[in-house]
Formats: C-alpha cells, structure tokens, sequence
C-alpha cells in the first residue's frame, strides 16, 4: 500500500516499509488499485510465470470443457440418429406390415369370391342333376304306365274288330258306327301311349335312316 507521495506504507515485505516502491521486475505483473476513502493506492504485484501457469491451467480446463461438450453433442448427435434409424425401420416395418396385409386380405378376397362362385356353381349343378333324376324317373314311370295302359285299348280294340267283322249284314248302322269309334278311340290311347314309350326312350344319338310313313303317321296323330 502507498501513501500520496509513493513511498509504501504497508507491505508483506519488512524491507520495503517506508521507502518508494520499488521497480517493476521483467517476471512479475503489477495490478494498482485506487483505495476508496484515503489518498492511498493498491499495489498488488504477480509473478508472471504464475499468471502463465493460471492462464495455460484456463486453457486446459476450457479445452477439456469444449472436447467434454463437443463428446456430449456427438453423443446427442448419435442417440438422434438412431432414433431416427430407428424410426424409420419401424416406418418401413409398417408400411410393408400394411402392404403384406392388404395383399393377403386380397388374395382372400379372391379365394372367398371364388369359393362362393364354386358353391353356386354346385349348388346349381345339384339343381339340375335332381331334375334330371326327377326327369329320368317320370321318365321310366312314363315308359311303365304307357305299357301298362297300352294293353287294355289293345285287347279292346281288337275285340271291337272282331265285333264288326262278325256283324251280320242286317245289323245297324249305329252298331257299326260305335263299334267304329271304339276303333277309333282305342287307336288314339295305342298312338299317345306309343309316342309315350317313345319319348321315355333313352336316345341313342345316331343319325340313321327312318321311314317316312312312320314320320307321317307320328305327325297325323298329333
């Protein structure tokens, strides 16, 4: 500490009471500081080497702070890229997920539609093959009861024939004429009950010759 008059008033040094200050050595840093209050001054002296030492001892601890923040932003840097990563497979995991999905719900689509078609197909299939049968039995009842019913006109008939061929000259007209009409109407059951048989009868699917007085008579009784 120095008075007004630059000679030191205080000092951690005995030697230096009560003389002028002494000069600035090259190795040392000098700091003067203003008492508030008195005419006095601060003299506070450093040796440079260890302002050096504080400063080289700053710049270490702010490098290691800058490689410990840059280390910490790296490792920000990294978690954010993986979640990123991250992400993005799960996004790509979806979207084939959804992809996969809607792709079999189509090919179930397909196979539903396919099966119900199938189905309808059979069902209509069935249809037919109990029509068919339902056919093919009146079919045969129709064969049955045509030959059945066949035999009573035929006898009749025959009978009627008979009837008129052994009528004696003088018998009457009307006579004659019922025992024609019984012909008549007996040959009509043989023919429908003929054309019966005939349409029972499974066809062979040939073309083949026929006679046309066969085709003639088949007409003329319709």
């Amino acid at each position: 500490m120095t008075g007004p008059d630059g000679q030191v008033v205080l000092s951690d040094m005995d030697a230096a009471r009560f003389r002028p200050l002494p000069p600035l050595a090259a190795r040392h840093l000098a700091i003067t500081e203003p008492v508030p209050g008195a005419n006095w001054t601060l003299v506070l002296r450093y040796p440079i080497y260890a302002a050096r030492l504080a400063a080289g001892l700053a710049s270490i601890a702010l490098a290691a702070l800058l490689v410990m923040a840059a280390l910490w932003l790296g490792r920000i840097a990294r978690q954010r890229r993986r979640r990123e990563e991250m992400a993005a497979r799960e996004a790509r995991y979806r979207s084939d997920l959804e992809r996969a999905v809607d792709e079999r719900t189509r090919d179930l689509s397909d196979a539903m539609r396919e099966r119900q078609a199938a189905e309808q197909r059979l069902a209509a299939m069935q249809a037919d093959l109990v029509q068919a049968n339902k056919l093919a039995t009146l079919g045969q009842v129709t064969a049955g009861v045509a030959h059945e019913v066949n035999q009573p006109p035929a006898t009749i008939r025959l009978l009627a024939e008979n009837a008129a061929a052994m009528l004696p000259a003088a018998a009457s007209d009307d006579l004659r004429g019922n025992l024609g009409r019984i012909v008549q109407m007996t040959g009509r059951i043989s023919q429908i009950t003929t054309e019966l048989r005939s349409f029972s009868r499974k066809a062979t699917g040939r073309l083949e010759p026929v006679r046309l007085m066969d085709v003639i008579e088949g007409l003329g009784g319709r």
